[in-house]
């Protein structure tokens, strides 16, 4: 019975859906998906623009486009999510699309984003009128908006003074876009200055800062100017600039301002090699340029021993080239005083209309030092130092057996023992009192060759070289012992291969050494004879002292004079106009090579010591200028009288020393051999 029901059951079930089937036959269909314009979620929503790396791919977008069958496309970005100011980064022809870390950057500041980090980022693909779905991306920027100097302008203009030295001459201050957000990162700024137009091809850093502005000091920016070629006393223009640097984990960020220009008008820091005291309180100058007193510079410091009176009206003052006599630059009592000197009492101001010094101590001599680091002016007991002895050399090996003056021996602080430095040419010498063969003090020589002076003894035999001899009449000795010292380095004579150093030549009256020369860009030392090996060792230095071994010592292009202190260890480089020869009998006029230079020693006289001539003629110039403002000498009437701008000078073949003496305007061309 069972069995019957389940069957009839079944048939019924599979009766009503054929029913149901018949009438529902006509409506039913399989349906697609609607086509649609999708673009691809990241698989990473996190961008970090690496500034290092700004060619490089941000990111790569890509999209499934079964709508609009468009073979074009716009990628459009917006800081927020309804697209409301939308920018347009791109487009496409295919179903993707890159844009590099720079371009992404840019469009992101560009676009207002108030922050860098983590931006969010909403893009979009339109073809035609369609839009995509959008997708999200957190950006992290880096800032491209430069800081800007907000003070001064470039119509800032400045007088720079000595008198205000130390007081702010320059405050430059700035605004920056960027604030950093992580406070481990730091912005330092670097205020940089270069000659004006020449996009900085070579900067000065004037200091730095983690702050929004910089001070400099009178003092600072004259150096400064003086460096990028400002001439002193005379107006000039620089640029300035704001660089800054952002410090971070993957490297440092630069953005750099445009920059200003400042017109500055500097002043002279150079010591003149010389002062030149004049005027009633210095009786032995007197206001006149007969006599004038010289205060040589060593290291910082001017000194000289000097008589002074305070008998008709005790006034003077210092002059910085007797050359130019009243036309020199000069100074006063109050120059010395508007610069914060200490002055010794003994001195004040005349008051004379011309605010000259005024002596009102006791008359006598005195050593006067006016230190320049220390800004005092002392007043000592006078310094007793070398004094030209009786005793010269002469000989075929020095000056053509008494065709001039014989070379000077100078005393020592050992009572009866003599000292010369002195170049010679191979021949012969020997040693005699006062120019004369007939003096009563006599001549030596040397009959056995063994370092004894012997009256009227055997000519010595010399070659050619620098030396210093000395002579010991305590026990009737001498010595000829190789002595030079000289310039060598990459300033001078690129260490030694270019030629021999410049050679100092000995001033007794300082018990200095000196040298005027042309140095180049680069770096200087001072050895003994040509030679790093040599015992006497060499010297660097720092600050004007000499050190032994010590460091290179840097140096500009420029005409100097050199000054070696050994006594005191100093040394001074002071930029100077130096003399040299010139003309058919030496260079061909320069067009063959340099001028060969004089060396300056005190009592305003100059020395060239071996001068290899040739049949010609010569004259003597400035800084090898012929438009030098000091300009050039020959001799008018061939009288031995330096004459401004005078004829040339006819010489022969051969080595000459000569000596110029610009106080009396004469001079000396001595053939040697």
């Amino acid at each position: 019975m069972n069995l019957y029901i389940k069957k009839i059951s079944f048939f019924l079930l599979a009766f009503t859906l054929a029913l149901v089937s018949c009438d529902t036959e006509e409506s039913f269909q399989i349906t697609s998906p609607d086509p649609a314009f999708t673009l691809q979620e990241p698989g990473i929503s996190s961008v970090f623009l690496n500034f290092n790396l700004p060619a490089n791919n941000a990111f790569t977008i890509t999209w499934n486009d079964e709508l609009t069958g468009s073979s074009s496309y716009d990628v459009e970005m917006s800081l927020d999510d309804a697209f409301t100011a939308p920018v347009t980064l791109g487009t496409a022809n295919t179903n993707s699309f890159s844009i590099s870390v720079e371009d992404l950057n840019t469009a992101i500041r560009n676009a207002g984003a108030a922050t860098f980090r983590d931006i969010a980022v909403y893009l979009r693909v339109k073809a035609g009128s369609v839009n995509s779905n959008s997708i999200l991306y957190l950006v992290t920027t880096y800032p491209i908006e430069n800081p800007q100097i907000t003070s001064p302008d470039s119509t800032f203009e400045v007088v720079l003074s000595d008198i205000t030295e130390n007081e702010t001459a320059l405050s430059v201050e700035w605004i920056d876009p960027f604030t950093p957000e992580d406070p481990s990162t730091t912005v330092r700024y670097f205020v940089e200055a270069a000659a004006a137009g020449t996009d900085f091809a070579s900067i000065r850093e004037i200091g730095n800062t983690q702050e929004l502005a910089f001070s400099l000091t009178h003092a600072e920016l004259n150096d400064i100017a003086a460096t990028l070629g400002l001439e002193p006393e005379t107006a000039g223009t620089i640029d300035i600039r704001v660089r800054s640097v952002i410090e971070m984990t993957v490297g440092n960020l630069i953005r750099i301002s445009d920059p200003i220009t400042i017109t500055l008008t500097t002043y002279e820091t150079a010591l003149p090699p010389t002062l030149w005291g004049v005027g009633a309180g210095m009786p032995d100058a007197g206001w006149g340029w007969a006599s004038p007193i010289e205060f040589s510079l060593q290291g910082t410091v001017y000194s000289a021993n000097v008589n002074l009176s305070p008998d008709n009206g005790g006034n003077f003052r210092f002059f910085t080239d007797s050359s130019l006599q009243w036309d020199s630059p000069s100074y006063n009592f109050t120059w010395y005083e508007d610069r914060g000197y200490t002055i010794d009492v003994n001195f004040v101001n005349a008051n004379d209309n011309d605010s000259n010094f005024q002596f009102v101590g006791t008359a006598g001599f005195y050593n006067m030092k006016i230190d320049t680091a220390s800004k005092t002016i002392t007043l000592e007991e006078p310094v007793i130092g070398p004094t030209v002895s009786p005793w010269g050399i002469i000989g075929s090996g020095y000056n053509s057996w008494g065709a001039f003056e014989d070379a000077k021996f100078y005393s020592t602080d050992t009572p009866n023992v003599y000292v010369a430095y002195v170049s010679l040419v191979t021949g012969e010498i020997k040693f005699r009192a006062n120019n004369d063969w007939n003096d009563p003090l006599g001549e030596f020589g040397d009959s056995g060759a063994d370092g004894t002076l012997d009256a009227g003894g055997t000519n010595i035999a010399v070659t050619e070289g620098n030396y210093k001899i000395t002579l010991n009449f305590n026990d009737n000795t001498y010595t000829i012992e190789e002595f030079s010292w000289g310039i060598v380095g990459s300033g001078f004579n690129n260490w030694g291969t270019d030629g021999p150093d410049a050679k100092f030549t000995y001033d007794y009256v300082t018990n200095t050494f000196k040298v005027g020369v042309k140095l180049i860009d680069g770096d200087i030392k001072f050895r003994a004879n040509n030679d790093w090996n040599d015992p006497l060792g060499d010297f660097g230095g720092s600050g004007g002292t000499l050190v032994a071994s010590g460091n290179n010592i840097a140096v500009t292009a420029g005409y100097y004079v050199i000054t070696l202190d050994f006594e005191n260890g100093l040394y001074s480089i002071v930029p100077s106009d130096v003399l040299g020869v010139i003309g058919s009998g030496f260079n061909n006029w320069g067009a063959d090579g340099p001028d060969f230079s004089f060396t300056p020693l005190s009592n305003n006289i100059w020395v060239a010591e071996i001068v290899p001539l040739i049949d010609g003629e010569i004259k003597f110039r400035y800084n090898e200028d012929w438009n030098h403002p000091l300009g050039d000498f020959g001799d008018s009437s061939a009288d031995g009288t330096l004459d401004a701008g005078g004829t040339n000078i006819a010489v022969t073949t051969g080595n000459y020393r000569i000596v110029l003496d610009l106080a009396s305007s004469t001079y000396q061309i001595n053939k040697v051999n």
